[in-house]
């Protein structure tokens, strides 16, 4: 492991040369194939590099934190009016970690639907607008509960909306 031979430095030098005037193959391109030799072989194809970010990608981003918004409340609308007092499937008062894991679930199983169907999950960044989505009525329901309580006495109760103004 000493110092490189004069072949190896030779080489490394032209391929730095190479590198600085931009070369064949130092500005993105994949060559694919075989390459064309002194018998006259064929021709090698070349594949242009994907592009990091495409505009899909960005216009993409505020529609999967719509839908994460939206699985949230859909899945917590969902929860109260079908184990509410009044729903179909009344549960016993007081049992607010399954309408917790429940809203999640049904949000869930909605974000991973939605996802799936709209191809959100094809990015990193996609798959964390959806997040942010669901995190953010998660955290701050009641503050939008305080700023639209017309639209959310639609969705569940007024009774449900003024205790959540009380609150």
């Amino acid at each position: 492991m000493g110092s490189l031979t004069d072949a190896q430095r030779a080489a490394f030098d032209a391929r730095v040369s190479r590198i600085k005037k931009g070369g064949p193959n130092t500005r993105g391109q994949i060559f694919v194939g075989v390459a064309e030799g002194a018998e006259g072989g064929t021709t090698a194809r070349t594949v242009a590099a994907a592009p990091f970010m495409t505009m899909a990608d960005i216009l993409m981003v505020p529609l999967a934190f719509a839908i994460g918004m939206f699985s949230l409340v859909a899945g917590q609308v969902a929860m109260f009016h079908f184990f509410s007092a009044d729903g179909a499937m009344p549960l016993i008062e007081g049992n607010a970690y399954f309408m917790l894991f429940g809203d999640i679930c049904v949000a869930t199983i909605l974000a991973v639907t939605f996802g799936w169907a709209l191809r959100l999950g094809a990015t990193n960044l996609r798959r964390m607008a959806v997040l942010a989505g669901v995190a953010a009525v998660f955290l701050a329901k009641s503050t939008l509960v305080g700023a639209a309580p017309d639209f959310f006495s639609a969705l569940y109760s007024p009774s449900y909306v003024a205790t959540m103004l009380a609150v």
